[in-house]
């Protein structure tokens, strides 16, 4: 798992990101909190494959083994049971949420020769 990268780091980079207006940093936090306002206690009580069992599209699931939001099992579940054109399952055996940050090497190279080439 990676370490020496914390929640407030990413908050951080949010928040200075030169991308984003100032409106745009400051609605970060708020939409963060308001969606798990708003959805958590149903994420926690449905079944995603029972609300989209089959996709038209491609899917692919980049999965870290540590990640506690997203579970690794739940998420395996759910590759196995969903249909889909295509679909692909990666998992990161020394992460978290944020496979992005933690493997970043291996999630580029993931993108740039497996999921761009579909």
């Amino acid at each position: 798992m990676q370490t020496g990268y914390s929640q407030w780091q990413g908050m951080k980079e949010i928040l200075t990101c030169k991308a984003y207006s100032g409106k745009e940093r400051l609605n970060v936090p708020k939409g963060i909190f308001a969606t798990y306002d708003a959805l958590s206690e149903t994420m926690a009580k449905v079944d995603a494959v029972r609300w989209a069992p089959r996709f038209e599209i491609p899917v692919f699931i980049m999965q870290g083994v540590y990640d506690y939001q997203t579970s690794y099992n739940e998420a395996k579940r759910f590759y196995e049971k969903i249909e889909a054109v295509e679909k692909r399952f990666y998992t990161f055996d020394h992460c978290a949420h944020s496979p992005f940050i933690e493997e970043k090497e291996q999630f580029i190279h993931i993108l740039k020769n497996e999921v761009l080439s579909v």
